[in-house]
């Protein structure tokens, strides 16, 4: 059925992102997808997702729900709790999974791949992580809450060896947040402090602004909240100094 659509690449050894570089170098179409070769897709997988690229033309990104398996193909769990929208924020709180699947579940606009630089050759256990990031920051990602990827775990599995890991994700964090661009929102985040949270008349800091007027507390005119709050006065300070001395 596939005569003469299958390419089989070889180089040395230089580890899983390197490979997935390669393939992706050797690729021509528009969309790129990678499985590892102990998880498994199922047959709809690449309609829906593709489906989705087309119902949002923004994203650079689309993940899936996964069924987590054992060795034999047992189920362990499903897992239905990804995340879709501007979701970089989410994921560096690491408070839950946001894009699933390890490095079988994502499809990539070819073009999204090569903006961002593809994976980093230099990291491993993380390298899937720090890619998303990489293009969540610039796009919005989307989400099919449906199971299309079955994902084995198994002793083999390199988020397994906690060393590995907890090396590559200080080193992808390191990479988050050193990126210039983040300076850029820090400023802005005073900007907006001193625009909408400071009391013209006191020079006091509210307690809080609520830029969407949604919070409970917040003015349903001026998004502030209705009390002053004197530690802020101190923090404020030191955050500009902390962060002046970081961007000198």
């Amino acid at each position: 059925v596939y005569e003469g659509q299958i390419r089989v690449l070889t180089q040395p050894s230089r580890g899983v992102a390197a490979a997935r570089n390669a393939g992706a170098g050797a690729a021509s179409g528009e969309l790129l997808a990678f499985l590892d070769a102990d998880d498994a897709w199922l047959p709809p997988k690449l309609e829906r997702q593709v489906a989705c690229f087309g119902d949002e033309p923004g994203v650079g990104l689309v993940h899936c729900g996964v069924e987590e398996v054992d060795g034999r193909g047992r189920r362990i769990r499903t897992r239905l709790d990804g995340i879709g929208g501007r979701v970089s924020m989410e994921m560096l709180l690491f408070r839950q999974g946001v894009i699933l699947g390890g490095g079988s579940a994502a499809v990539i606009r070819r073009a999204t791949f090569l903006l961002v630089g593809g994976f980093d050759e230099e990291l491993s256990t993380s390298a899937d992580w720090d890619l998303y990031y990489r293009i969540a920051r610039r796009y919005p990602v989307g989400f099919v809450p449906e199971v299309l990827v079955r994902y084995r775990i198994h002793g083999g599995n390199m988020h397994r060896n906690l060393d590995a890991m907890r090396r590559d994700m200080l080193a992808a964090y390191a990479k988050a947040f050193s990126e210039p661009a983040d300076f850029d929102d820090v400023a802005r985040q005073f900007v907006l402090m001193e625009s909408h949270a400071r009391d013209a008349k006191t020079g006091l800091l509210y307690h809080g602004w609520d830029e969407s007027r949604q919070q409970k507390w917040s003015d349903p005119k001026t998004g502030r909240s209705p009390a002053f709050w004197g530690r802020a006065m101190g923090w404020f300070a030191a955050s500009c100094s902390e962060n002046g001395a970081v961007v000198s």
